[in-house]
């Protein structure tokens, strides 16, 4: 994730008319044992929604979404001596690759935290598992619905679906994408619209429109 992602991810992420099951937004710093709630939360719904992941941002204002900024800078931030990063990591089973990230928006320092989605077991903190419903953090057990699709998730994810190519630009999928044949084949003239070519390409799953407003190439059935 380069700053360059990092921007439109937050700006587009900002754009939701309120958080989500896997998007949570923050002034300031948090309690880290709440931080580590949080971070089961939104991995374990992010699963069951099919995200690949799940995002805490420090500096969007939750009720309007204003990119405010944020004094939260998580390298200076410790829990019993221990680097905050490496203290969540540790108490989270299983072990997942959960990233901070910084970067300037208009001269706003902006903290992301990048989770990915639980995969093959419910995300425990602490010995815990949790999930949202809606923006409410509450614990998995609680919600046995809810703890059956998070089971169920675990066993839909195909093969075909995985990225070959990041977070492309419109004009460099086609560049990418043999589209001619792909008109060709169904014996359909090309659109000389190039969003409708997009459109029918995230339509038969050739490119996933990203979190961050930017394209991934799927490896199902690639025409490049």
């Amino acid at each position: 994730m380069n700053n360059e992602y990092l921007r439109n991810l937050v700006i587009e992420l900002a754009k939701y008319p309120q958080e989500t099951e896997w998007i949570e937004f923050k002034k300031n710093k948090i309690d880290p044992h709440k931080l580590g709630e949080y971070i089961s939360a939104l991995s374990n719904s992010a699963a069951i929604l099919g995200k690949d992941k799940a995002y805490i941002i420090w500096g969007v204002n939750d009720k309007t979404h204003a990119i405010e900024g944020t004094n939260f800078h998580y390298r200076t931030e410790k829990k019993g001596g221990e680097e905050l990063e490496a203290w969540l990591s540790r108490l989270l089973e299983p072990r997942i690759d959960i990233k901070f990230k910084e970067v300037e928006i208009e001269g706003k320092h902006i903290t992301v935290l990048v989770i990915p989605k639980a995969q093959i077991q419910p995300i425990k903190f602490h010995g815990e598992e949790f999930i949202r419903v809606g923006s409410n953090k509450k614990k998995l057990k609680e919600f046995p619905s809810k703890e059956r699709s998070l089971w169920r998730s675990f066993d839909t994810t195909l093969e075909e679906l995985k990225i070959s190519e990041n977070s492309k630009r419109a004009k460099e999928v086609l560049q990418l994408l043999n589209y001619e044949a792909y008109y060709s084949k169904l014996n359909i003239a090309v659109p000389s619209n190039y969003r409708k070519i997009i459109g029918d390409f995230i339509d038969e799953k050739f490119i996933i429109k990203n979190d961050a407003g930017l394209y991934d190439i799927t490896t199902w059935e690639p025409l490049y």
